[in-house]
């Protein structure tokens, strides 16, 4: 029996809500844009992709999304936050460091969040 994968479109900040239901080994695909909490984007598990879909699979081509980061990123960027002393990551200052990441490949420190 085929396994039928479904493919859920979702906005950024409900992404960010649930974060720690995701598996190590999804994938974030991101709009070509600057990201924002509206952001349509796509959580897909890379098991599911061939080697030759990994960086651009159908379902994110078809809504024109790019490779943003892994679920894993994603967990050491909000990491790094609570390390840095927020105890509760909102997802307004989450957003902040991940596009700070996704634009210096390096972690925010909390002084540049204001």
């Amino acid at each position: 029996m085929e396994t039928i994968m479904e493919i859920k479109y979702q906005q950024l900040n409900e992404i960010l809500n649930k974060i720690d239901s995701y598996q190590w080994n999804d994938v974030l695909f991101i709009p070509q844009e600057k990201l924002t909490l509206e952001s349509i984007c796509l959580v897909h598990n890379s098991n599911d992709l061939d080697d030759e879909d990994l960086d651009e699979p159908k379902p994110a081509r078809d809504k024109g999304l790019k490779y943003g980061l892994d679920i894993t990123d994603l967990n050491g960027i909000k990491s790094n936050l609570m390390q840095q002393g927020i105890s509760n990551v909102g997802n307004k200052d989450f957003l902040t460091a991940i596009n700070f990441y996704l634009e210096n490949d390096a972690f925010i420190l909390i002084n540049q969040l204001k």
